[in-house]
C-alpha cells in the first residue's frame, strides 16, 4: 500500500475490523518493452491472478503503478511470491497504518 501512496485510517485489530484507505494510484498497462525503459520503485504486482513484477512511479505526488501486459510478460513462482510478500509485511508491518 505504502509504495502505491496509501494508507490506513485506523487500524485492523480484530477479525472483521474494517477501516478506510485513504489515497489513491493509477494503474498503467505496460507492453514489456515499454516496461523495461521505465526508472522507479521494482515491487511484486498481482496481474490477471499472476505475480509479477511492477513499477512505482512518481509524477507531482502521484503514484502510478506499471505492470507488464501482454505476450512476452514475466510471471512469478506463485509459492515464492507470496513468501516474498509476506516476509516484506512482517518486516515493515508497522509502517501500514503510519501516514
Amino acid at each position: 500500500m505504502r509504495e502505491r501512496g496509501l494508507y490506513l485510517a485506523g487500524t485492523l485489530d480484530t477479525p472483521l475490523s474494517r477501516c478506510e484507505i485513504i489515497g489513491e494510484y493509477s494503474r498503467v498497462y505496460d507492453s514489456p518493452d515499454r516496461f523495461s525503459q521505465l526508472e522507479g520503485k521494482p515491487i511484486i504486482s498481482l496481474n490477471n491472478g499472476d505475480y509479477g513484477p511492477g513499477i512505482i512511479t512518481s509524477e507531482d505526488g502521484h503514484k502510478t503503478e506499471h505492470v507488464q501486459h501482454g505476450p512476452g510478460r514475466l510471471i512469478y513462482n506463485y509459492q515464492e511470491a507470496q513468501r516474498e510478500l509476506w516476509q516484506e509485511y512482517e518486516e515493515n508491518e508497522e509502517k501500514a497504518t503510519q501516514e
